[in-house]
């Protein structure tokens, strides 16, 4: 389930391209009078994501922006995350994220079921690490190989990058739902549009 949050610029400024912890800080405040409070020292998934604030660009006061947040949690979408940003709106409070300013217009909830047939495109790149103990199990080049852990690129077999995402879905799916699943298969086909820009 997701939260659409419509946004407005309460000023003129620059985009924070650092922004994932400013967003993630944001969200931690939203439930910090909750029972999800002590969400922020789990010392595992946290069970919730965010897109980026979208478009990416410069702001004037007043242009509009968007922000998705998601969660397999229907109380911390629908009850906690949904009142603590309704009482934003209805004291039109301002939201901020670092240097980034916004005023709080509409939210949304947004309910998406993953059909067979599903086409998932990623908005934002999928970052992939390799442990080290899988370095032989996908014959990782040994002048890409550090020390823990590596991240997936494109000189890396793609093989990696399946198996350690179908891998991760299925321990969260797990961790979440406390259920044991064995899939065969998750995804059927890939396109590799682009790789992360890394400044």
């Amino acid at each position: 389930m997701r939260v659409l949050l419509r946004l407005k610029a309460a000023k003129n400024f620059s985009y924070d391209m650092k922004y994932f912890s400013k967003v993630q800080g944001f969200i931690y405040g939203l439930i910090k009078d909750s029972p999800y409070k002590k969400l922020h020292d789990v010392r595992s998934y946290k069970f919730f994501c965010f897109s980026n604030i979208f478009p990416v660009k410069d702001f004037r006061k007043g242009e509009e922006a968007r922000l998705i947040i998601s969660s397999p949690d229907l109380g911390m979408i629908n009850v906690v995350l949904r009142k603590a940003l309704d009482e934003i709106i209805e004291k039109k409070g301002t939201i901020n994220i670092g240097e980034m300013q916004f005023h709080a217009e509409e939210i949304k909830i947004v309910s998406h079921r993953v059909t067979r047939n599903a086409r998932i495109r990623a908005a934002t790149p999928i970052i992939i690490r390799i442990p080290e103990k899988n370095y032989e199990r996908y014959a990782i080049p040994e002048r890409e190989r550090k020390k823990r852990y590596v991240f997936w690129r494109p000189r890396i077999s793609f093989n990696a990058f399946v198996k350690q995402l179908e891998e991760n879905l299925v321990k969260k799916y797990k961790a979440f739902y406390k259920k044991e699943i064995k899939p065969e298969r998750i995804f059927e086909i890939y396109k590799f549009i682009k790789g992360p820009i890394v400044s």
